[in-house]
């Protein structure tokens, strides 16, 4: 009905309130995942019924109550998929039927009482139920016993009549049989039954009298149709689109044929408001959901069907959030695959983003993540709370660093792709559009189908997180995460060893689901996130001040900022955060830094003065409050006054202090290599080689320094074994048929081979690639570095142990992307091939092309 109260949420874990239950239904539920049912879970994915059967466990005071039937819907969906699994034993749910009835795993329930022969529910479509059913031939009785067709009662104007029964009205006869009343009219002259031949059974039906407001007017159920449907079944703004099924006419008052009911009044059904989130919506208003914009219209919601921006994040020490909203848990502490666009045989790619856990599981050492992005020929790393850019990208405009409050924000190819970091545990990668169903890895592969988020490096949908998890593991001697043994639960066996840890646990965690953040609560379901606080807080070695269990705490608080419920959450007692450490204790100094629970996520300074497409609203931390007419200098972390920013101006362009940019750079006769050092621009005519790449550097001397390098080098050629005008490409097999020492022997190699070469723009131009089933450039052909730089580039390729190494594909790839990219005439092109593995094509197929 509409005016039926709604249920209030239930926020609480129920193995959470009933710790006593919780091993045991971690151990009796694991049944689902076990030999038994293993013939359908490709049919029926088992995790769902497997998280339901731990909660109604939990919930139940007996938890075997609740057991069966849990364990009865998995197979229940099982058998409707044709799989049937005889999973009842006499020890174990044993189902005994009553006398006369047969038990069945897939039976239907419709229309199969005495009642259905004369009243048939057509509306009924369950065609597979597990329980207890009549023979076939034979109808349950209003007793609950199998009788045959004959023996059935009959229903007629709400009374029972027995087989045989015959009754008049003075102008109607009937007679039961077989269920069906059988009635004959004797509406002529002269027909009259008299009342003394028969018994009659008049009907007592009570009838309600009251007084309808307008425009209601009073339903008066008819006494002789039992079909009819009164009240029970009148249309209100919150049912409209619901059936009804009446289990008997109710009379009272009914809006006029075409309104419907909303509170106390009638109204047409294009009046009535829309609901969302337990909230009322007059026409014309509206809500945002995620990148989309819903009107009320016609009591119905109209979006926009904007494609959103993917989000996946990783919370604490094992929780992942994919972009299509998959929560699984996975303890890996080798380095793996975040997420990648290399995910197809042919090996292109534009970016890969790889995650590793150090110090975990250490007592005395801080827990840290070590977070690798690899972009456009760059490499960045984010660790030990700053990011260190190893290798540039090539573009410079490719990539931005931002920090605000808590949190390094990089953005990459001008906000394609942008990632959010903690400095400590948290990571949050966003995705644009373009990427959706191009992805893979740990964050699955944002097709908005969560089903399929498990899908391994071999691109097989696994069951268990850890074969999942384990697959995408970067470096294949790292060990695997072992599955736990059956029963057994990480985080209630790391507590259950200390039971006044575990309740201290549950009371901390706890204040996701209090009032303090009941403003969220309707936006955000904190389910999730008090079952992170409380995996994390066990695993911790102190409750209340450390570091997981806050961090926890703020990963929620953070969800429901980016959904508009900013929460004040922190006090001195609950991780308290001060910025006060930030301030100058100076005389007359203005206290700059503050605490913010939700400060802006891109502010603007210095050094980021044009807006930026910012994938955060707001973040917690300490943010500045800079005085009005002064702007943040994020090299000094001061307020300083707009002219007094680090920045140089050319062509409307603002360069950032120590970078480097070049004008002009497609006309050599008036291209400019100009750095820019505090706010003075100094500028000299580009090299030729220049022309071709943006060049990042520090200071000018280090410019100097590399251009007297260079020019000693040009004059000493003696000192190199091969000084000759070349183009070099070197391919290292990166599959797992060389060890690791090897591959560390090969790469030593390189490095004594690259000693020995000229290599310059002018003389001899050198690629390194890494090659499997697809290829991985470190060093191209126009790429501008000091030579030291190049070996530690050579140095610092991880080894990565692919399953197969196509030499084929490689020096195709060479052929088109290296040398094609790059050419330059009347110069040797010289590939030098590393193989340790037997490529899966005939290599010969490829000397026509290379020729």
């Amino acid at each position: 009905k509409g005016d039926c109260e709604d249920l209030q949420k239930q926020d609480s874990n129920s193995c959470n309130l009933n710790p006593r239950l919780a091993r045991y239904a971690e151990s009796s539920c694991s049944l689902l995942l076990s030999p038994l049912f293993e013939p359908c879970h490709h049919e029926v994915s088992p995790s769902p019924y497997l998280k339901n059967c731990r909660y109604d466990v939990c919930s139940c005071s007996d938890g075997k109550d609740c057991l069966c039937t849990a364990v009865s819907a998995y197979a229940m969906a099982c058998a409707r998929k044709g799989v049937v699994i005889d999973w009842r034993k006499p020890e174990f749910c044993a189902m005994s039927c009553p006398e006369g009835q047969l038990y069945q795993q897939c039976g239907s329930p419709c229309n199969q009482t005495c009642r259905s022969l004369a009243h048939p529910d057509t509306d009924c479509r369950e065609f597979c139920t597990e329980g207890c059913f009549c023979p076939l031939g034979m109808y349950l009785d209003q007793q609950g016993d199998c009788v045959t067709r004959s023996q059935c009662s009959c229903y007629y104007d709400g009374e029972i009549f027995q087989p045989d029964d015959v009754f008049s009205d003075h102008h109607t006869m009937c007679y039961c049989e077989n269920g069906i009343m059988h009635c004959s009219s004797q509406r002529l002259p002269g027909s009259f039954v008299p009342d003394v031949l028969f018994q009659t059974h008049r009907s007592a039906r009570a009838k309600r009298s009251v007084s309808c407001k307008h425009p209601m007017t009073m339903f008066v159920c008819p006494a002789n149709d039992p079909r009819v449907k009164g009240v029970e079944c009148m249309k209100s703004c919150q049912n409209y689109d619901l059936g009804c099924v009446s289990h008997g006419c109710i009379s009272g008052c009914l809006c006029p044929t075409g309104w419907v009911r909303h509170g106390n009044k009638c109204m047409v059904p294009e009046n009535c408001p829309c609901f969302h989130n337990g909230q009322e919506y007059a026409p014309g208003q509206t809500v945002t959901k995620d990148c989309n914009t819903c009107t009320c219209r016609a009591r119905k919601w109209e979006c926009t069907e904007n494609v959103c921006d993917g989000k996946c994040s990783v919370i604490g020490a094992a929780h992942y959030l994919t972009f299509d909203g998959l929560k699984y848990r996975f303890p890996g502490s080798c380095q793996y695959v975040l997420v990648q666009d290399y995910c197809e045989d042919d090996g292109a790619g534009s970016f890969r983003i790889l995650v590793a856990k150090e110090g975990c599981g250490f007592t005395g050492e801080t827990c840290t993540r070590r977070i690798t992005v690899l972009y456009d020929g760059g490499e960045i790393e984010l660790h030990g709370e700053e990011i260190n850019v190893i290798t540039p990208p090539r573009e410079e405009g490719n990539v931005d660093i931002l920090k605000s409050g808590r949190y390094y924000i990089l953005i990459l190819g001008r906000g394609r792709i942008s990632l959010t970091w903690d400095q400590n545990m948290g990571v949050t990668v966003t995705l644009k559009e373009n990427y959706k169903d191009k992805v893979c890895g740990l964050c699955g592969n944002f097709d908005d189908v969560p089903n399929d988020d498990l899908r391994s490096s071999r691109k097989q949908i696994e069951v268990d997180p850890s074969d999942f998890g384990n697959s995408w593991k970067v470096h294949s001697q790292c060990a695997d995460v072992r599955k736990l043994s059956q029963g057994q639960d990480l985080a209630s066996s790391l507590c259950n060893g200390n039971v006044l840890k575990r309740v201290m646990v549950e009371t901390s965690c706890s204040v996701l689901s209090s009032d303090l953040f009941k403003e969220c609560k309707k936006l955000v379901d904190p389910e999730p996130y008090v079952e992170i606080c409380t995996y994390d807080t066990c695993v911790c070695e102190s409750v209340g001040d450390c570091a997981c269990y806050c961090d926890a705490i703020a990963a929620y608080a953070h969800a429901c900022a980016q959904k508009g419920a900013v929460i004040q959450w922190r006090s001195p007692t609950l991780c308290p955060q001060s910025c006060e450490s930030m301030n100058k204790v100076e005389e007359e100094y203005q206290c700059e830094w503050r605490y913010n629970s939700c400060g802006p996520a891109c502010p603007r300074t210095c050094q980021h003065m044009d807006p930026i497409a910012c994938p955060m609203k707001c973040v917690e931390g300490c943010h500045p409050h800079c005085p009005a007419g002064k702007i943040l200098d994020e090299l000094s972390e001061s307020c300083i006054k707009l002219e007094e920013c680090p920045v140089c101006e050319v062509e409307g362009r603002r360069i950032s202090h120590g970078k480097k940019i070049i004008l002009n750079s497609e006309n050599l006769q008036l291209c400019q290599s100009c750095h820019c050092e505090v706010r003075n621009l100094t500028c000299r005519p580009c090299d030729p080689e220049e022309t071709d790449k943006f060049v990042t550097t520090a200071s000018p001397d280090e410019e100097e320094e590399e251009e007297e390098e260079e020019e000693e080098e040009e004059e000493v050629t003696r000192e190199y074994s091969c000084s000759k005008m070349m183009d070099l490409a070197i391919l290292m097999d990166g599959s797992s048929k060389l060890s690791e020492s090897d591959f560390h022997e090969l790469k030593n190699f390189i490095i004594s081979m690259m000693e020995k070469l000229h290599i310059t723009q002018k003389r001899i131009r050198l690629a390194i690639l890494e090659y499997r089933t697809g290829s991985h450039i470190y060093l191209g052909l126009k790429d501008v570095k000091k030579s030291t730089k190049m070996r530690k580039i050579v140095q610092n390729i991880k080894y990565t142990g692919g399953d197969v190494a196509s030499a084929t594909e490689v020096l195709k790839y060479v052929l088109f992307h290296v040398f094609g990219k790059a050419p330059r005439p009347n110069v040797a092109r010289i590939a030098v091939l590393f193989m340790a593995s037997k490529d899966p094509k005939r290599i010969q197929g490829i000397f026509p092309i290379l020729k």
